[in-house]
């Protein structure tokens, strides 16, 4: 009996900021979760097998934290299997957070041995890439990648410490670093049509 009233209360939680998040905003946030923990004290709340569908983003995890389940602003922790995915890109790696400002994404880090990136533009350019950091800035629609970063669009693969690549584009620039490595670039002459 107290396992279905734990499961009903998770439920009715989870429905509670479903339409709360509803009536803020006039794009819905999903919250999908296998259990589901809040802090009256803190207003924190814990999750597992979360995940959460927003403007056609996907994240998931299979834990994540956040201290306040107010999406005008927050930030959220996750760890393990940690994804985000859209429409034109995906990421993915061990751990990292993502910032909700206005009822939107604004910027995610992904931390990973590595953590990686995939794409397929509308052209059929395939772009995939890696580094032990990932930052995304959604405003300005650009990743970058710090520490032992690969970058690879079509037959052209980039490597140093500090790589951004834009998104909409694909184009790939060396960032400043204090590591003192130079970009690396290498032209797959196999690949050449």
């Amino acid at each position: 009996m107290e396992n279905f009233i734990a499961r009903f209360k998770s439920f009715c939680l989870c429905l509670l900021i479903f339409f709360s998040l509803s009536l803020a905003s006039q794009e819905n946030i999903i919250i999908n979760a296998s259990r589901s923990t809040l802090d009256r004290d803190s207003n924190s709340a814990s999750f597992e097998n979360l995940v959460i569908e927003h403007n056609n983003i996907m994240i998931s995890a299979l834990l994540a934290q956040v201290d306040s389940l107010n999406f005008e602003k927050n930030i959220w922790t996750f760890s393990g299997d940690f994804r985000l995915k859209n429409s034109s890109f995906a990421l993915s790696a061990i751990s990292g957070q993502v910032e909700f400002n206005n009822y939107s994404i604004t910027g995610a880090v992904f931390n990973g041995s590595p953590a990686l990136f995939n794409s397929e533009s509308t052209a059929g350019i395939i772009s995939f890439g890696r580094s032990n950091k990932i930052e995304f800035n959604q405003e300005e629609d650009i990743l970058r990648f710090l520490g032992d970063a690969q970058v690879n669009i079509s037959n052209t693969s980039f490597s140093g410490c500090d790589l951004i690549y834009d998104i909409q584009n694909e184009r790939v620039s060396a960032g400043y670093s204090e590591c003192g490595e130079n970009i690396q670039i290498t032209i797959n002459m196999n690949d050449l049509e």
